[in-house]
């Protein structure tokens, strides 16, 4: 995968990485927590392919249910249920539920369906679920702090305030980590520093010392930056520092367009996060079911250019080539009710991911 910087222009050309079934032997650190969820998402739904998971259970209860959600379910869709009579449970359901999904599919491409089970008063009910994830296109949404320190370094006090606020809600709004708030990050970090400590004999005198000057100035910059950044008074400054910013150059107005909408979907969204719709995962999944975790492909980093973005790349890209699929914001619909319209919204999920594209682009020519 690539940072958005490098994929703005050609996103649709990415390649997923091949999937490959991580060492047994391996052991994975924990993710740090997001944002939790809300409502009906806070439970662990499973889904109900596997026969085995009936065992014990009352299949005329399952049956009602399933069929009553089913109901629900093609009338808000507008198509006509399919209920098997030749067939026994469970296959009676799964022949429904085949003919359900090939309906939805037909019109709504993006949208997937589910059986779950969820809680109820009256214990455990059988529904339709249809879910829409927000894709993030095999894409490392990453935005380098380093661009604050040549600001600094050159007294541009008026662009380094409006980074400031940018960043600020970025991180303290949106939840998108700083590199010492991402473990992942962090640790990525002492690797590769470990590495170039241990291989001296590997480089060049001049370009050993180089690379540890980078190091060192990026674990002694961070913090301070990282500390202006959480600052809260730069997020009710937003709005006063872009409307007294004076843009100059060619960049300066590419950034003040970027942060005008990013002020405008903090304005529609104030408190919502990245990580709210993130759906739970499992307290102990399967090695091999280890997804791309949010601050694997969502966060701040040190830099853009250079020996340490080069070395974090390779190494990110080394790593996630192990997994497959994402963990990201997942909208879901359950069908134990009626509902009256499609419920479906993750504008500030994709309206934010673009932006984050837009912005790293800009960035990059400060």
């Amino acid at each position: 995968m690539l940072p958005a910087q490098e994929t703005r222009a050609i996103r649709k050309g990415v390649k997923r990485p091949a999937g490959r079934k991580r060492n047994k032997g391996s052991k994975k650190k924990m993710r740090s927590d997001g944002t939790p969820s809300h409502g009906f998402l806070e439970q662990q739904f499973q889904p109900l392919f596997d026969y085995s998971i009936f065992a014990g259970m009352d299949p005329a209860k399952i049956e009602a249910d399933f069929y009553q959600s089913l109901r629900h379910f093609s009338k808000l869709y507008g198509f006509e249920p399919f209920v098997d009579k030749e067939t026994i449970f469970p296959a009676n359901m799964l022949a429904s539920f085949d003919h359900a999904k090939a309906s939805l599919t037909k019109d709504h491409k993006n949208t997937e369906l589910s059986i779950i089970q969820t809680e109820k008063s009256n214990g455990l009910c059988t529904a339709l679920a249809a879910s829409q994830n927000v894709n993030p296109g095999w894409t490392l949404y990453y935005l380098p702090i380093d661009t604050l320190d040549r600001l600094h370094q050159r007294k541009d006090s008026q662009t380094f305030g409006m980074m400031l606020s940018v960043f600020a809600y970025l991180n303290l709004v949106a939840g998108m980590p700083l590199p010492f708030q991402n473990d992942y990050h962090d640790n990525c970090f002492d690797a590769i520093q470990e590495w170039l400590m241990e291989n001296e004999q590997e480089y060049d005198e001049d370009d050993f010392k180089e690379n540890r000057r980078l190091c060192t100035g990026f674990r002694r910059k961070a913090p301070i930056l990282e500390k202006a950044i959480r600052n809260r008074t730069n997020l009710p400054s937003f709005a006063s520092r872009l409307g007294t910013y004076k843009a100059a150059s060619p960049v300066e107005k590419k950034f003040r367009k970027v942060a005008q909408k990013l002020l405008v979907l903090y304005n529609r969204f104030p408190t919502r996060s990245f990580y709210q719709n993130i759906p739970p995962l499992p307290d102990e999944p399967d090695d091999d079911e280890y997804p791309i975790y949010p601050d694997e492909y969502f966060s701040f980093f040190w830099t853009s250019s250079g020996w340490l973005y080069e070395n974090l790349m390779e190494y990110v890209n080394t790593d996630l080539q192990e997994k497959s699929r994402f963990h990201a914001p997942q909208s879901v619909q359950v069908f134990d009710r009626p509902h009256k319209k499609i419920i479906h919204n993750l504008d500030f999920e994709n309206q934010l991911l673009n932006l984050i594209c837009e912005l790293a682009e800009v960035l990059d020519q400060f």
